[in-house]
């Protein structure tokens, strides 16, 4: 068991997985110098992507956080144990939504910094708690519309999760203090409202329309000069959101052997949600490969004429995710269980070897790089 868990067998298995996925990009080499896609491949991979995958997802977010709120003000107004779980369940939608979109951290994401406002992390860890404190201490919670000159970290579903799973029982008291925790509660989820809003809005219509910025890119667009440029957007985010899931939410818990696993550093540990986010981000990205239609990146790539390496796509996304699910219980607990860490270090170099096919063979049969990340290294 032990080779399965320490140093050794960890760089062992990574490098079976990564020299896969190596040799699978090598075989793809002769075609690199091939002829690139006509712009209007792109086109046509963008405009589905964007209604498909893209618009739907962010109106989900958009209702799921209206609901949110409701249910917030629901509680503040007759506070009561339901009514908390009826929030709890509000919050859980709303990250559901979230991990649909959070791969899709530019456009309308970037303006505002409404990423890092609704939703803090991995910057957050350490920074929730003191943040929320602090505004209740001091009492200076913001008026409506005042929310985003705050600390991101007291703005979106991180600061929730503190008010209703941290301090939840602290909501239920006919005191002063569990007032002013309600009307911070309200001002944080009307906020990420606001954000959710913003978002669905800017990509469909709104002050930016990052749709119509998708579909017709040329000289005077501020953004995009073909669509190749937007294609390049859309599987940035498809390699990011792989890089994000092995680099900031298995990695840093997992670590080199159980001794060595840090529970502390799993994502949303008060709510449980940290292998529920993984699950739900990787099927997110799964659906940005191909959707229930046969669009997304498929489409580009069986163009091309790589049946076999959409096959290979279709069967590594699957075998990731069913690593992901069959974890079973939340990452905090897994890495510290004798059955259940071997299947975390398995999921961690699937992983990394879908993200490095799709950084080497997908790139080069659909004519797309990868630029520099944060998270890059990995």
């Amino acid at each position: 068991m032990r080779s399965d868990l320490g140093v050794g067998g960890l760089a062992r298995r990574l490098s079976l997985a990564l020299a896969l996925a190596l040799t699978l990009a090598l075989g793809a080499a002769a075609q690199a110098g091939a002829a690139a896609p006509p712009d209007a491949f792109y086109a046509a991979v963008n405009r589905h992507l964007v209604e498909r995958h893209v618009l739907p997802r962010f109106d989900r977010l958009r209702g799921a956080a209206r609901e949110l709120r409701s249910a917030g003000g629901a509680l503040c107004q007759a506070p009561g144990a339901g009514r908390l779980e009826d929030a709890r369940r509000g919050f859980h939608a709303a990250m559901d939504a979230w991990m649909g979109v959070q791969h899709l951290r530019f456009g309308p994401a970037e303006l505002f910094s409404r990423a890092d406002r609704f939703y803090f992390w991995p910057q957050a860890r350490g920074k929730v708690g003191p943040a929320v404190e602090k505004l209740l201490a001091g009492g200076g919670i913001p008026a409506p519309g005042r929310m985003p000159t705050a600390s991101a970290a007291a703005q979106g579903l991180p600061a929730l999760e503190y008010l209703l799973f941290e301090r939840g029982a602290a909501l239920l008291r006919a005191d002063a203090a569990a007032k002013r925790r309600c009307a911070l509660l309200l001002a944080v989820t009307r906020n990420i409202h606001a954000i959710a809003d913003g978002l669905a809005a800017d990509w469909a219509g709104g002050r930016v329309d990052f749709r119509r910025a998708m579909a017709s890119p040329g000289p005077a667009n501020l953004y995009y000069k073909t669509h190749k440029d937007a294609a390049a957007a859309l599987f940035q985010s498809l390699h990011d959101g792989l890089e994000a899931v092995a680099a900031s939410r298995i990695r840093p818990v997992l670590g080199a052997s159980p001794a060595a696993a840090r529970p502390r550093l799993a994502e949303q540990r008060a709510s449980g949600r940290s292998t529920r986010n993984i699950v739900s981000g990787l099927q997110a990205l799964a659906a940005m490969y191909r959707d229930k239609d046969g669009g997304g990146f498929t489409r580009l790539v069986r163009a091309r004429g790589e049946v076999k390496l959409d096959a290979l796509m279709h069967r590594a996304f699957g075998l990731t995710i069913a690593t992901a699910r069959s974890i079973g219980k939340p990452l905090e607990a897994a890495v510290r269980d004798e059955t259940l860490r071997p299947r975390v270090a398995k999921l961690l170099l699937q992983v990394r070897a879908l993200k490095q096919i799709v950084r080497t063979r997908l790139a080069t049969a659909i004519g797309l790089a990868v630029g520099f990340n944060a998270l890059d290294g990995d």
